[in-house]
Parts: C-alpha cells; structure tokens; sequence
C-alpha cells in the first residue's frame, strides 16, 4: 500500500481516503460484459475535483498485489480449495485459467483490506471508500454475480475482530446474498440490505432479526420514496444497536435506466439516502467504510452516484449543525438521537 496524496493535509476534520490503482482497469470479463471498470477511474476523478474544489482533506490509497497476503487474509471468509483455485487463476466468473483476471480480483479485495488496517492504525471518523469494493454476491466456496472475494464480509470479520461492532448496509440493487451469507448469526454483526426482490439473485425476501439480518425486497419499479422508507427504518436499527462502524455497498444500479434492475431511483434519492446515513453516523461519532458495488451505466450515472454519495456523506459529516433544520433526514435523526 501506497499514500500518493492528499488534497488538503492542513484539514483535520472529517478526512476522505480512496482506494485506487490503475490496475483495477484490468476487469475485464468479456466483450460485451455489462462490468466495465472505467466506472472506477472516473469516479475518482471527479472525488478528486470535488474535494480540490471543496477543501477536502483526501488521501489517495494505492494498492499493491501480494498473492500471499490476499491468500491469508481472504481465508478469514473462503475456504482453502475456492483459494487454491482461485491462486490457480481458476474462477466462474470467466473461462479457463487467467492469471491476470486473478491478479486484479486480488488487488480490488486488496484496496478494502488497506482502507481497513488504515483505519484500524488510527480509528477516527471519516470516509473510506474503494470503487472496485463490495463485491458481495461471493460466497464462501464459488463466486457468483462478478464477485470473486467477498472483501466487506472479510471488512465485517477483521472489525468485529478488533472489538467493534458493525452495521452493513447495501442499497445495491442485487441482495447482498453472499454478504449476508458469511455473515448471519455472527455475534456484533447486522447486515441491512434493500434490493430489487424481482432480480437476480432472488434471495432476501425475509428478515432474520435473530440472526442480525435485515431485508426490505421491493417491488418493481420502486423509487426514492421506498428508498427512503427503508433507510428510515435502518437508521433505528442503527440509533438501537449503536454500531462502532458502518459498511456501505452504494451500488448504482437501483438508478432508472440501469439495464440490470427495474428499480428507479434518482441521482438525488441516491444522495439522500447517503445524506441520512452520515447524519447518523455523525450522531454517533463513526467511521464509514464504503464499497461501489454494482452500476452499469459506467461512464455517466454510475460514477455520478459513487460521487454523490460521498459527497453527501461528507457533507453530513462535516456540518450536522448547521444544515438546514427544515431537512427531514436531520429532523428523523435529532428526533431518534
């Protein structure tokens, strides 16, 4: 891991730290695959303009391949035989043995694992975010869904390790299966997820509450309001559980016109939602750990919406006080908290 930058270092609040290497650009699963990885340098991109623009304090992480490491570490939520083929360059996600497939499927788990010892270096609020994270379809023994290493299930476990306790959040628009998964019935552990209920991978119909896993499937077509609905009631379950950290898998694909969801979200329902949870976080004094997930609308609404909620979680980091009290997310949280 390498620190190339930060915007500006004289800002000691609220810092923003981003995963990224060029050689993220290197998922590419197939001509025509609707994964395309340019989603990923573009929207740091535009993180980096915001936060020149802005006075942010950023800091750009650069992750590097170590196979040994990735072995190690991504052992604490895959078996040993899913690794040794995956170390083997063997994979469902594509044909045959690729080693270079292999070798970016490592280094995106990678970005989270450094985002994550970063933060455990010096626990402190903030934002950490890699744009190639969240792959949460992976399961303990097969990948699934574009997702070999399952790195905010490996996040949850290396946090609850450390004492904390977690509040997993995914308003992707695929249910976060393989998350949930790893990571049900796992003492300090909750897993919220809000999905298309009408779409691959058609799990997470139910909601576990014994088992710290909490689903809201919605129909199709659902929108902003039901996006709102449901952080309503996730932001309770944070307010009563009281998490140390929350992870975030701000998949883009709930937007209108993604060609793998019905959902219809907007770009400022998305930056609501994210608004909402970092109120919250600012209420309870937390970090929070964010993935990009999925978005296929790479080139435009997809870093569009990775940036908006950033942005709007910093924002409510930063200023809680002094935002417009008429907001009804900040009227929801000064009434829960």
């Amino acid at each position: 891991m390498t620190s190339e930058m930060s915007s500006n270092p004289n800002n000691p609040t609220v810092p923003v730290t981003v995963a990224y290497t060029p050689r993220y650009l290197d998922w590419q699963l197939g001509t025509g695959h609707p994964t395309n990885p340019e989603r990923a340098r573009i929207v740091v991109d535009q993180i980096i303009t915001w936060a020149a623009t802005a006075g942010v304090d950023l800091r750009l992480i650069r992750p590097e391949l170590d196979l040994h490491r990735m072995l190690q570490e991504a052992g604490l939520v895959h078996d040993h035989r899913y690794l040794t083929d995956l170390h083997d360059g063997l994979s469902d996600e594509w044909s045959g043995s690729n080693l270079e497939l292999r070798d970016t499927a490592a280094v995106m788990f990678q970005g989270t694992v450094d985002l994550v010892e970063d933060l455990l270096a010096e626990w402190r609020t903030g934002i950490w975010f890699n744009p190639q994270g969240a792959k949460h379809h992976a399961m303990r023994d097969r990948s699934g869904g574009f997702c070999v290493l399952n790195d905010m299930a490996w996040a949850a476990r290396r946090l609850v390790a450390a004492g904390k306790k977690v509040m997993y959040v995914d308003w992707d628009a695929h249910h976060g299966d393989g998350v949930e998964a790893l990571l049900a019935d796992t003492p300090g552990i909750l897993t919220c997820s809000i999905h298309d209920g009408t779409i691959f991978p058609g799990t997470g119909k139910n909601s576990r509450p014994k088992d710290g896993v909490h689903n809201w499937s919605l129909a199709a077509g659902s929108d902003d309001t039901d996006l709102a609905a449901a952080m309503h009631e996730i932001l309770d379950l944070a307010y009563n559980q009281g998490p140390d950290v929350i992870l975030l898998a701000c998949g883009a694909d709930g937007l209108a016109g993604d060609p793998l969801s019905t959902l219809k979200y907007s770009l400022e329902g998305i930056g609501a939602a994210a608004r909402s949870l970092g109120f919250c976080a600012a209420d309870i004094d937390i970090p929070v750990i964010v993935g990009g997930a999925g978005g296929y609308q790479p080139l435009t609404e997809t870093p569009a919406a990775w940036t908006e909620t950033i942005r709007n979680l910093h924002e409510a980091l930063m200023t809680p006080e002094v935002v417009d009290s008429n907001d009804p997310w900040v009227q929801f949280c000064r009434n829960n908290h």
